[in-house]
């Protein structure tokens, strides 16, 4: 089966609905549903988007769509466990090494995408070079 991991970038263009590029959604449109997941780490991504925004109505329907998009997608949200831990440590020393860090969330939705053997969807490309992930770009159409 394929899996497919949404990064935190497509997360948030998909919620953007009406306003979301069209390559996107027509890509997520035409992907399975069950071999569509997320990371515990967009979903902390997400979340301190939201908290992070000053009170109002816009904080209040981002969050709405948010909270729409975790419930949805928690049976098939895939934690940072010790499964990923070691590719986490190799993904993060081997680009520190070579001088191109890596921030530590990357890290580890790069090391739940190769503890799974996943392909991650990202706009972020670059962020994810050299690191043994598979990286699809929807931007790309």
């Amino acid at each position: 089966m394929t899996m497919i991991i949404l990064d935190t970038n497509v997360i948030s263009e998909i919620l953007k609905k009406d306003h979301a590029d069209r390559r996107v959604i027509d890509w997520f449109i035409r992907v399975p549903m069950n071999e569509v997941y997320t990371t515990s780490v967009a979903t902390a991504e997400l979340l301190t988007g939201i908290a992070l925004l000053p009170e109002g109505a816009r904080k209040r329907r981002l969050g709405d769509s948010v909270q729409r998009f975790i419930s949805l997608y928690l049976p098939r949200t895939l934690p940072f466990d010790a499964a990923a831990a070691p590719y986490y440590a190799a993904v993060y020393a081997q680009r520190r090494a070579a001088g191109r860090p890596v921030a530590p969330q990357d890290a580890m939705i790069a090391a739940i995408a190769l503890a799974c053997d996943a392909t991650l969807a990202t706009r972020d490309v670059k962020a994810f070079e050299h690191t043994g992930v598979k990286l699809l770009n929807p931007w790309e159409g």
